[in-house]
């Protein structure tokens, strides 16, 4: 159920404005409403303070006087509650271990949101260790098992409505405020207990396997000399693995658990206080040994944030090999273990940013100021000007605001070969840095792959054209403007993943139909020439030039002191003869129109769920030419062009019509919904959906819940 929908069936009401701030207030903790919309969780900004102070009368007063009703609340984590101890949570999500960590660590005070739980503990306030919160990963799994709350986070409290399945949460055993004196204390060993279990990682078989029923007997037996390496006594660790099992299980290792622990005790395993997998290697050691390192969890992979470094877990266990055995494994059961959500491509930016390693790394080349006349001199021979100059704006804007992907790209075009537009092309690429540059042939735009995406700012494509060029067109699209603001990456034995959609793009091209596109095309600044190539003297001596280090430097310093303070990057390109060259060449008059009204659709913010009369009526205002060609073609027909953007939209005719009344009136449309959310708007009636249509671009920034509300208002019933 939708938290929109909450907020009115059942929601939190007047009565949940929660006077309970106070009564935390008085326990000295700091309890906030929290607002959510969608995935967007939005806390009060810099809720962080909260872990040591707890929030003043006035913003009591604000929160509980606000018209504004929060859809949660959240407890800050890692508040010292009295003189010697703070309040922290371990928040169980994975359902399979909740009984296995609950005996392990009984506490009187639970709460329950959906299928986890969340367990609160006391820590010794001076506990540095514990001071710091910890995402527990399964090795293999992209989101945490299980989450250490501390200072700085936060955690869900009744009377919090769940935000995916609408339920309210709950308290298990004793409520919070109640349970406070009497919460069991958590130490620094526990959590390492903890992590033991859900790090266990033996020849790919993960606890996982355990709580799955699969594959048992070597990770049970590991895990068992794991725990008892621990510190355990036998029936704790006998329960805690059994209940790991599913009730249906049937298999022999269950009933083998006592003799594994028994043996572990046999072999001196708690004597020895070993960790799996890494002999005697202690804490000190593993600090030096994994500083530089990470691991990702939408990849699964380990990253070193110097040298960008990327690890599966076969080649990061053969790497460490010499200094640790089972590397990943250790690492990911490491109190200190960094545990990063992705990789992300941010160029100019911190190695870490946020909850993700960033793998930019900037240029090897230093600027140096100098001479670059040979340099613009051969780009001004073959092109305008005017040309030249848009084009090298374009590459330093590029270069001195990295993190603004540029709204179009650049391609340059000759009638002959070996003009030198690659030769020109060298200084950039070194200006840019040679790893942050991919340079593809037009069968990699083709191809399902898309590697050479991955950590690249500049994409410089060879000879573009192809005998599909509509397709190649439509492939480019996401690839050459934003938005969308982030792409995803399709790597060969990788899951796919998204990277921002940072990287500007230059191609390269002897043919004049090279790339189809509509005549009002925002997404190509095209430049050509018809110049022969200049003697091949000429070239061995600029050749010479553009790869010397020395001058590339000069290049590089020149487009960083370029002044592009008036250019505006996400601006139309200029357009040239070589582009209305270039779209005569590739499209027809109707699919130019068709292209023309796609890309007016989505300037102007199409909504799910639409009518054509409205989108015609808005043409006309926008682009009068265009919707007079449209007249002349019936909308029933099947070529008519409103009809067939809304196609490449993604856009299906509704299974039928549409009815409202209104003023007594019974009215009847045709309706178009956008495939992919079409679930969304199953259960909605007849009435709503008219209403929607009538308004596909919207109404005075009102929302689809605030435009069939609005209307209601003078239905006839």
């Amino acid at each position: 159920m939708p938290v929109e929908s909450l907020l009115k069936d059942p929601g939190l009401t007047e009565n949940d404005k929660f006077a309970d701030y106070k009564r935390y207030a008085e326990q000295n903790l700091s309890a906030f409403p929290v607002y959510i919309s969608g995935n967007q969780i939005t806390p009060p900004q810099g809720h962080q303070k909260y872990a040591n102070n707890i929030p003043s009368k006035t913003e009591i007063d604000s929160w509980v006087n606000s018209n504004r009703v929060p859809q949660a609340f959240g407890l800050a984590m890692g508040k010292t509650y009295d003189a010697d101890h703070r309040l922290v949570c371990i928040d169980v999500d994975h359902p399979g271990l909740v009984k296995s960590i609950q005996s392990l660590f009984p506490t009187p005070c639970a709460r329950f949101g959906s299928k986890g739980i969340g367990l609160f503990y006391r820590v010794d306030r001076n506990d540095k260790d514990m001071k710091k919160s910890v995402n527990l990963m399964i090795p293999g799994r992209n989101s945490p098992a299980v989450e250490y709350l501390s200072v700085g986070r936060f955690t869900f409290i009744p009377p919090s409505i769940h935000r995916k399945t609408g339920d309210r949460y709950k308290w298990v055993g004793v409520p919070l405020l109640t349970a406070l004196p009497q919460l069991p204390p958590l130490t620094s060993k526990d959590l390492r207990i903890i992590q033991t279990i859900v790090g266990l990682d033996v020849d790919g078989a993960t606890v996982d396997n355990l709580i799955a029923g699969e594959g048992t007997h070597y990770a049970t037996l590991s895990l068992c000399g794991a725990l008892v390496a621990r510190g355990l006594d036998a029936e704790r660790i006998i329960r805690a693995v059994e209940l790991l099992f599913p009730p249906e299980y049937q298999g022999d290792t269950l009933r083998q658990i006592p003799e594994m622990v028994e043996s572990a005790f046999r072999k001196g395993f708690d004597k020895k206080q070993i960790r799996p997998s890494d002999g005697d290697i202690d804490d000190e050691d593993l600090t030096d040994l994994f500083a530089d390192w990470h691991y990702v969890t939408n990849v699964n992979r380990m990253v070193n944030v110097v040298t960008k470094d990327v690890f599966d877990k076969e080649r990061f266990d053969a790497v460490m090999a010499r200094q640790v055995r089972r590397a990943t494994s250790v690492y990911v059961q490491w109190p200190n273990a960094s545990i990063k959500k992705s990789m992300t491509y941010l160029p100019g930016k911190p190695a870490i940013v946020e909850d993700s390693i960033n793998m930019w790394r900037p240029s090897e080349l230093n600027p140096k100021s100098g001479d670059v006349q040979p340099w613009i001199q051969h780009i001004m021979h073959f092109y305008s000007e005017d040309e030249v100059n848009h084009m090298l704006d374009w590459i330093a804007h590029t270069l001195q605001r990295p993190s603004i992907k540029p709204g179009h790209a650049i391609l340059m075009g000759s009638r002959y070969e070996g003009v030198g537009k690659d030769l020109w092309l060298l200084p950039v690429r070194a200006a840019f840095g040679k790893h942050n540059v991919s340079e593809i042939g037009a069968d990699s735009l083709a191809s399902q792959f898309n590697e050479w995406l991955v950590n690249k700012h500049l994409i410089i494509v060879q000879e573009i054209w192809s005998g599909s060029r509509r397709e190649l067109s439509n492939q480019l699209k996401p690839l050459l403007s934003a938005p969308p603001d982030e792409i995803m990456v399709n790597e060969k034995g990788v899951s796919r993943y998204a990277t921002p959609n940072i990287c500007a793009t230059i191609m390269l091209t002897n043919h004049k139909d090279a790339v189809s596109m509509a005549a009002e095309d925002r997404r190509y600044f095209i430049i050509w020439s018809d110049k022969a190539p200049m003697d091949p003297d000429y070239y061995y001596s600029f050749a010479e030039w553009v790869m010397d280090p020395e001058n590339q430097s000069h290049v590089y310093d020149y487009l960083l002191k370029r002044d592009v303070s008036k250019f505006n990057v996400k601006a139309r390109p200029p357009k040239t003869a070589a582009k209305t060259e270039m779209v005569e060449a590739t499209m027809t008059k109707a699919e130019n129109l068709v292209a023309v009204i796609r890309d007016f659709l989505v300037e102007e913010n199409l909504g799910d769920v639409v009518s054509m009369p409205p989108i015609y009526d808005r043409l006309r205002e926008k682009y009068p030419d265009n919707a007079r060609d449209v007249s002349r073609i019936a909308p029933s027909h099947a070529n008519y062009p409103i009809k067939l953007a809304l196609k490449q939209l993604g856009f299906d005719p509704y299974h039928k019509k549409v009815h409202r009344k209104k003023n007594g009136i019974q009215k009847s449309k045709y309706i178009y919904i956008k495939t992919s959310v079409a679930m969304h708007y199953a259960d909605m009636t007849d009435s709503d959906l008219f209403t929607l249509a009538e308004y596909p671009f919207g109404q005075d920034g009102k929302s689809p819940t605030q435009i069939i509300a609005d209307a209601n208002d003078t239905v006839d019933f």
